[in-house]
């Protein structure tokens, strides 16, 4: 039986409705579209075509499909699975025999159907338990370029609620030539300024949000005695004046604290061993580290989705109980079922999400990695420069003949992203 389109793709057209709205319904009794035609292609056969009445605009049954435009089929499943057990990249694309580019783009696509249905589980969701906050420290590119991703987890139940990333600037002891190698690297990438204030404000707008529909009263808050958190409170003024009131409490605890299930820490304690553990580019003193910032927070999304609504809440629960980290947040098994419907198949529109900042930019791939731009044999050169003595990036300019030390890159975003 052929495919009913369930709305008009064009973003300009009065067709392009959300398909869960009542106008969809109405628009499912409508003959708004006409067949037109087929085309063949070598994974699927022939695909028909349709053409909108209203726009005049083309497009086939694959333009609702998560698989838009690839060229060979691969097991989401077998994917999903990798990423979340530890699995590197190569190791993955080895294993299902393609290349690493089909495995990111796969990840890439089942990132945002993961960012689409977190934000329709959480819409309007109030708090029914306390919450901690804290930062997952890693690094991408380089050690000279740690990050900070911001957590936000319920003290219960240890469901993600949000991620942020942000890049850091590389601190603590450092050696004379480590200096120097800092110093030149940040004439091609500097860390911004007063970035973790800043994500953890965006962390406290997300709070604030479920805040004002939770009447959980008072809300503990746990963190850890950064500065950064309690000045970044401090901006938030809905959330400053809760705490005045006594409706909101600020729970700081040194981090120095063992980490035990006692400590009021522990969720994300818990949440940062299992990153440690479970994803690839974050097990301690590897290898394998991020080389993109987009990357890796789009395997991160993926690991958070599967973390929430498909882990057992506890290991060591007996095999008959199905307990997960959203159930044990509130959720209802009928909510749940509504967000990853066809999460797999059915292709999720960015026109139809209702997205916050941090999940607009890893959909929209808008993280700026650090040294992305750096000119050919750039790197190499400062390090060799930074080991023997002070590093002057005009001779290692000139070494190279060329003019500047970083070059024009953009970030690669398939345009079917922002339909």
């Amino acid at each position: 039986m052929p495919m009913r389109p369930p709305f008009c793709p064009n973003r300009l057209c009065h067709l392009h409705v959300d398909p869960d709205s009542r106008e969809a319904h109405g628009l499912r009794r409508r003959r708004w579209y006409k067949r037109n035609g087929f085309y063949h292609t070598k994974v699927r056969g022939a695909v028909r075509r349709y053409k909108c009445l209203a726009c005049r605009t083309g497009f086939s049954e694959q333009t609702f499909s998560l698989d838009y435009y690839v060229k060979r089929t691969i097991d989401y499943r077998e994917i999903v699975g990798s990423v979340t057990t530890c699995r590197g990249v190569r190791a993955t694309a080895r294993s299902l025999g393609c290349s690493c580019d089909s495995v990111t783009n796969r990840v890439s696509r089942y990132a945002r159907q993961c960012i689409s249905a977190h934000a329709r589980l959480l819409a309007e969701l109030p708090f029914t338990e306390n919450v901690v906050a804290d930062g997952f420290e890693s690094f991408t590119v380089s050690q000279y370029f740690p990050n900070n991703i911001h957590l936000l987890v319920g003290a219960h139940s240890q469901l993600l609620y949000f991620i942020d990333y942000v890049s850091l600037r590389r601190s603590g002891r450092m050696t004379a030539s480590q200096k120097r190698m800092r110093a030149a690297l940040e004439c091609i990438y500097r860390a911004p300024a007063q970035a973790l204030t800043a994500s953890f404000a965006e962390l406290l707008e997300h709070l604030r949000d479920r805040f004002l529909v939770s009447t959980l009263r008072p809300l503990i808050l746990s963190t850890d005695k950064k500065r950064e958190y309690r000045k970044a409170l401090a901006m938030n003024a809905d959330l400053a004046g809760a705490r005045r009131e006594g409706r909101l409490v600020h729970q700081r605890i040194s981090s120095r604290t063992a980490r035990t299930t006692s400590n009021p820490l522990f969720a994300v304690n818990y949440i940062d061993r299992e990153f440690r553990k479970d994803l690839a580019e974050h097990v301690r003193e590897t290898v394998r580290f991020a080389r993109n910032v987009n990357h890796c927070m789009e395997r991160l999304w993926v690991y958070l989705l599967t973390h929430n609504l498909y882990k057992r809440y506890r290991i060591n629960d007996p095999v008959s109980v199905e307990r997960t980290h959203a159930a044990e947040a509130g959720i209802t098994e009928a909510r749940i079922q509504g967000a990853v419907r066809l999460l797999d198949t059915r292709r999720r529109f960015l026109s139809f999400e209702h997205l916050e900042a941090a999940q607009r930019r890893v959909w929209c791939r808008s993280h700026l990695t650090p040294l992305r731009d750096a000119a050919k044999g750039v790197l190499r050169e400062i390090s060799k420069a930074a080991r023997s003595g002070e590093v002057d990036l005009d001779r290692v300019k000139k070494s190279l003949g060329i003019e500047s030390l970083t070059v024009t890159r953009q970030q690669y975003l398939p345009q079917y992203a922002l339909a």
